[in-house]
């Protein structure tokens, strides 16, 4: 993390322990999350950004790399419309339990298109108890998965 950023340590390690509390064994976190800017590769930066002042933009990097580490890149074709929707209700269920927040509070100030519909289920699921949640998630993956050779590994990080 930039040291200009430390202030935001403990509520970034508050989310990144959340994320790496999984409901389900298929979901893997990485062993770390750094912030944009300090582990560049040649296939770019994977890290979080924060936007003024803002952690919820850690959140979705931090959700797109447990989706990642969990399930791969994943490229349906384009038909496949409800395996999409499946990849953008998990990630953004992701990025709720990242925050701990009710996605209402989480959604607060922010001005999100093209994804009324993953928010809508996310935030059902989110309210949801655990184990209905599990159920979910895996309903959700099995569209994802559905065709094992939609997700592959992401060896580049």
């Amino acid at each position: 993390m930039w040291p200009e950023h430390r202030k935001y340590l403990p509520e970034l390690t508050a989310m990144a322990q959340r994320l790496g509390q999984p409901d389900q064994s298929w979901l893997k976190s990485p062993e770390a999350f750094y912030e944009f800017g300090l582990r560049r590769t040649k296939w770019g930066d994977r890290g979080f950004d924060i936007a003024e002042g803002h952690v919820r933009t850690a959140a979705i990097a931090m959700a797109d790399q447990v989706f990642t580490q969990s399930l791969g890149l994943c490229r349906p074709p384009q038909e496949e419309s409800r395996a999409w929707q499946a990849m953008d209700n998990i990630h953004l269920w992701l990025e709720y339990r990242s925050t701990g927040q009710d996605p209402a509070v989480a959604d607060q100030g922010l001005h999100m298109e093209g994804v009324s519909a993953a928010q809508r289920e996310a935030t059902k699921a989110a309210r949801m108890p655990a184990a209905e949640q599990q159920e979910w998630l895996a309903e959700e993956r099995s569209h994802i998965i559905r065709d094992p050779s939609w997700c592959k590994p992401d060896d580049r990080f």
